[in-house]
């Protein structure tokens, strides 16, 4: 157990070295995702003094400050880098994102939200660079895909024809939390700064 956090403390490192070397994502290519929280996120600390402790806190922490976004998502070294993160920011609990939240004083609904779109690149990296284990799992990257960049006309087409269920056979599919899923494929700008709807569009699909 201290072998793994003593990995992840070091991985955690490693990625942080690597993003701030690639420079600045406000100043970087491909930058649609609106990035509100960032100052929402650094007023809260400035007032509350609060600190990231475990690496889990921190990579939630780098996700309120914008560090997975904005990059060139055609950059070569940015996709291994974001592909690395993938599986680290998949592994941090909910608890720990809504920790974060209470502990700086964010609404617990921005930490969520900063965490699904970092998801959101992280994701798009790993299925680039790494290929699909099987046939479902290509079918289920491919059709999760378009949802996964910003104002992509296939999504909204492929919006209105999902089935009921199908946000939650994606997550099982791909591995990745249902809450992921159902706020990339159902909200239509989930990209914007409009984080209040994200929880009703999660919602909505539970209870359809």
């Amino acid at each position: 157990m201290k072998r793994r956090q003593r990995y992840r403390r070091l991985a955690l490192t490693v990625l942080v070295l690597a993003l701030l070397a690639r420079g600045s994502p406000a100043h970087a290519q491909d930058a649609q995702i609106d990035t509100f929280f960032i100052q929402d996120w650094l007023d809260a600390c400035q007032q509350s003094g609060y600190r990231a402790q475990s690496s889990d806190e921190k990579l939630v922490a780098m996700a309120l400050e914008g560090s997975f976004l904005g990059l060139d998502m055609t950059d070569a070294m940015n996709l291994q880098v974001l592909a690395a993160v993938h599986p680290l920011l998949l592994a941090v609990p909910s608890g720990t994102i809504s920790h974060v939240a209470a502990q700086a004083g964010v609404e617990e609904g921005i930490a969520f939200h900063a965490y699904h779109v970092s998801l959101s690149q992280t994701f798009r990296a790993e299925a680039a660079l790494m290929p699909a284990s099987d046939e479902r799992v290509a079918d289920m990257r491919a059709l999760l895909a378009p949802f996964l960049t910003p104002e992509n006309t296939e999504a909204d087409l492929l919006r209105g024809l999902l089935a009921p269920g199908m946000t939650s056979q994606v997550a099982q599919a791909l591995s990745l939390p249902e809450e992921f899923t159902a706020f990339i494929m159902l909200d239509e700008t989930w990209w914007d700064g409009y984080w209040q709807d994200d929880a009703g569009y999660y919602a909505s699909s539970q209870g359809g």
